[in-house]
């Protein structure tokens, strides 16, 4: 069980979570947990993650599984509900491919509008190191559901990672964007196997630091202090062509 850790830790914790969770409950409920989370609204959410993992029979890690108890035991409700939640082993593979271009009859608005969105967004924040795209399409000849954006954003440790990622859920949702999937993570941190297949297959859109020559043309087009470089925390990242001026 967690002992009061405080409610920054606790914000950490239970974003950590949700990254796990990405892709395994309905967009909708992590979209929506994600912004309960930044508004402090634990109660709330707890509740609602634990009726989608019970409903949709996902695993969770023991971390995971006793941060859960816990703020269901802060709403009187008892542990044992979640007894028939059983613990993850390894780090499932997800049930999507990931690829850096539209897919063929994809139903989204506009990527130039919702793509600038996230960047104008991103510009204003100092602790963003750089921003990745990946359209995530269901695997095999599963027909929905529909292919979706999901936004990646990597940004320097201690940053408020849940209020970076309400923030940017926001400005998408604002500019069209049903359920924004937005994946935040701090530099250097070890990601579940939906956030790294979705950064091995997506595109970088933008960057704080400047690009190397090779992928400086692979960049959405900018604010001058925007288009910068593709090295952030180490990872090896792959970027596919993306013309900008």
């Amino acid at each position: 069980m967690v002992s009061d850790p405080g409610p920054r830790v606790w914000a950490t914790m239970i974003h950590e979570t949700l990254l796990w969770l990405a892709g395994q409950l309905p967009d909708d409920l992590i979209a929506m947990a994600r912004q309960r989370l930044a508004a402090g609204m634990h109660g709330e959410l707890a509740r609602s993650i634990a009726f989608g993992v019970i409903g949709h029979r996902v695993p969770l890690r023991q971390a995971d599984h006793d941060l859960l108890a816990e703020l269901l035991a802060e709403q009187g409700i008892s542990p044992s509900a979640l007894a028939g939640v059983w613990l993850a082993g390894a780090n499932p593979a997800p049930p999507f491919v990931f690829t850096s271009q539209l897919p063929d009859a994809a139903d989204a608005p506009p990527g130039e509008v919702v793509e600038r969105a996230a960047v104008d967004a991103l510009a204003e924040e100092p602790e963003v190191r750089g921003l990745w795209l990946a359209w995530r399409s269901p695997a095999g000849q599963i027909p929905s559901p529909p292919p979706r954006r999901v936004f990646l954003v990597e940004a320097d440790a201690g940053t408020n990672l849940a209020a970076l990622a309400a923030r940017l859920q926001s400005a998408l949702h604002a500019s069209g964007e049903d359920s924004p999937q937005v994946e935040v993570f701090a530099a250097g941190s070890e990601l579940p196997s939906y956030q790294l297949s979705a950064m091995g297959n997506g595109v970088l859109l933008w960057a704080r630091a400047a690009p190397p020559a090779a992928t400086a043309g692979h960049l959405l087009p900018g604010r001058a202090d925007a288009v910068r470089r593709n090295e952030f925390s180490g990872r090896a990242h792959r970027t596919e062509c993306r013309t900008g001026g």
